[in-house]
C-alpha cells in the first residue's frame, strides 16, 4: 500500500507520480494507462479520487480518453510536462535562490561558479 503525504490532497499526489513516470519515460506517450478501478485498488483509495487525478492530468492535455477504452497518455505529454517543470523552478526555485543569496550578499557570478561546480559534480 502506497503511503500519502498528509501535505498534499492525495490526488495531486497520484497525479505528479504518474506525471514523473511519463518524464522517466516509464509510461511511454501513446501508452494506455490503468484503468480508475485498477488504480484505485492499487492504492486503496476512493475511486474519485483517481478520478479527480486524472481529470487534472486531462485538464493539461497529458493524457486523453478513448470512449470504452480507458485512458492513453498523449503524444507530446512529456514535452507538455518537462516545460511545466522548468516553469514551475525558475518561478519558484530560482527565484527563491536569488532572493536568498541577496539576503546573505552572494552576488550573481558567486552563484553562477557555485552552480557550475555543483553541475559538474553531479555528471
Amino acid at each position: 500500500m502506497k503511503i500519502f503525504s498528509d501535505e498534499t490532497p492525495i490526488y495531486l499526489q497520484i497525479k505528479e507520480e504518474i506525471e514523473e513516470a511519463i518524464i522517466a519515460e516509464r509510461i511511454a506517450e501513446g501508452e494506455q494507462i490503468q484503468s480508475i478501478r485498477a488504480l484505485s485498488a492499487e492504492y486503496q483509495v476512493n475511486p474519485n479520487t483517481i478520478s479527480n487525478a486524472y481529470a487534472e492530468l486531462e485538464a493539461s492535455n497529458v493524457i486523453f480518453k478513448k470512449r470504452g477504452l480507458g485512458f492513453y497518455v498523449t503524444e507530446g505529454a512529456r514535452k507538455i510536462l518537462i516545460r511545466e517543470r522548468r516553469y514551475e523552478f525558475i518561478k519558484k526555485d530560482l527565484i527563491t535562490l536569488v532572493e536568498k543569496a541577496k539576503i546573505v550578499d552572494i552576488d550573481l557570478e558567486m552563484i553562477v561558479a557555485e552552480l557550475h561546480k555543483i553541475y559538474e559534480r553531479e555528471e
